[in-house]
This record gives C-alpha cells, sequence and structure tokens, in this order.
C-alpha cells in the first residue's frame, strides 16, 4: 500500500516575536551596563590608588635618606646644575623631582613619557587632558607633567594656593601656603594631603574644546565624581567631589584640592 509522505511546513518568526527578543535585551542590557560601569569605575579607583600609594612609599623612603626633606619642587637653580627646570603649578614637577621618580618610583626619564596613555604612576588612568596636551603641544618630558597634583616644596608665588585650609592656626596667614611650601615630613601641616587627583577647570569649563575632560574620575558633564588623596603618613582616602573645595587658582584655571583634615 502507497502512503503519501507527511508534509511538514516551517513556519519563520514573527516580527512580535523579533520584538519580544530585542525588548529582553535591551531591559538585560539597561540592568547589566550601570553595574559594568560601576566596576569599571571601581577598578579605576583602585588602580589609581595605588599609584599614590607608591607614591607615598618612595616620598617616605626620600626623606629618610634626606633629613626629613621633600625633594625641592621650587624654582630652577642652575649653580652646579643643581635644578635646571622648577616646579610650577600643581602639576609641573622640577628635575629635582623626576629625579626623584627615576630613583624611588623606577620611572625610565626618557621621550617614551610623551606617548604615555595615563597608564603609568605619573598619571591616574582616567587622566585624558595632560597626555593629551603632552602629545598636543609636544611637550617635553622633562619638563615634569604629570596626571595628579604634587604639592610639597614648591614656590608659594607660584599660583594662588591660599585657599585651601583656611586658618585653622589662628596666625593669620592662609594654611594653603603651607600645604604647598612646606619643606619636611612630619612637621607644620603634616596632616595636610601632599598629592591628590587632578580636578580642575578652566574659566568654569571642564572641558577642552568641548571634547578633553581636565578633570580625574569625571561624570559625562566634565564634573569629577571625586578623587584620591595621598597622606603624609602613606595612607590614600577617596573624597567625593561635594567634599572638595578649590585649593588654588592660576588667572582662569581653577584646581580642587581643600578637603578638611584634623590637626
Amino acid at each position: 500500500m502507497h502512503t503519501q509522505p507527511l508534509l511538514r511546513f516551517r513556519r519563520g518568526i514573527s516580527l512580535i516575536e523579533i520584538l519580544v527578543v530585542v525588548s529582553i535585551i535591551a531591559v538585560l542590557l539597561a540592568i547589566l551596563l550601570p553595574s559594568l560601569q560601576k566596576a569599571s569605575e571601581a577598578q579605576e579607583r583602585t588602580l589609581c590608588a595605588t599609584n599614590l600609594h607608591q607614591w607615598g612609599i618612595g616620598v617616605r623612603a626620600y626623606t629618610i635618606d634626606n633629613s626629613k626633606f621633600f625633594p625641592y619642587n621650587g624654582n630652577a637653580v642652575t649653580i652646579n646644575n643643581f635644578c635646571p627646570v622648577g616646579g610650577d603649578d600643581t602639576s609641573w614637577c622640577s628635575t629635582v623631582v623626576q629625579k626623584f621618580w627615576e630613583n624611588y618610583l623606577k620611572v625610565k626619564l626618557d621621550a617614551n613619557l610623551i606617548n604615555s596613555n595615563a597608564n603609568n604612576v605619573l598619571f591616574c588612568p582616567t587622566n585624558e587632558w595632560h597626555p593629551f596636551a603632552i602629545k598636543s603641544w609636544n611637550i617635553a618630558y622633562n619638563r615634569g607633567l604629570i596626571g595628579y597634583c604634587y604639592l610639597p616644596s614648591r614656590n608659594t608665588g607660584s599660583m594662588n594656593y591660599t585657599l585651601a585650609g583656611g586658618d585653622i592656626d589662628g596666625d593669620g596667614s592662609p594654611d594653603g601656603n603651607g600645604w604647598v611650601g612646606k619643606l619636611k615630613i612630619d612637621g607644620f601641616n603634616s596632616r595636610a594631603p601632599i598629592m591628590m587627583d587632578l580636578i580642575q577647570a578652566d574659566s568654569g569649563n571642564w572641558f577642552y574644546n568641548q571634547t578633553v575632560p581636565y578633570a580625574n574620575h569625571r561624570r559625562d558633564t566634565g564634573e569629577p565624581w571625586g578623587g584620591n588623596f595621598l597622606f603624609e603618613d602613606g595612607h590614600t582616602s577617596w573624597y567625593d567631589w561635594a567634599d572638595i573645595g578649590i585649593g588654588g587658582t592660576n588667572g582662569g584655571w581653577a584646581v580642587y584640592y581643600d578637603v578638611a583634615i584634623n590637626r
């Protein structure tokens, strides 16, 4: 007896089913992306704090070897070629500080620093502005520009540092100058931070040419979430943006590093 085979028909996926799948994927992405972003931000904060911790160890070792003095970071001193390049503002570092990097942080001082992608101990992993500036304007590596603010042993006339710290000691002079002018560790202003994330704005703007952010750990708006701070004893602390005030100014530039400290 001959029988006809059963015919099987394949039904295509309907538009409604496709839309359902797309909707499910969209919902999953909406749930997962914020978590992934937070995880990425947490990793960047940890890497940044690790950089600062290495600086803290190096600074302490340097001060032990040099009668408690911080690396000199003031004006250029050409006598005996002591310090051909002086420190400036909060992120430009002197020849002496650069030698400190080489000897205590094991940073190789050569032109490859110009090609930094902000993934070494001199730059926060979120710092975009200074690597961009170094490459765009061919800033020489021996100018000592870093992706953080480093304060001790600077010339207090380099910019207006007086906004940090207030006058807690009541001596009539701003404590902010003591944060940047102190020459030795474990002395006056010893509880003030010595280094922190670069948080700055130019005339109220958070971006260069509306594209490159000036601040580390920045939000989409350009304002930072906050920053890591390094203290003399080597510990680092994260401060939220709401707890950070202007520490210094230079023309239209404002640098934010003023935080409450216990004397």
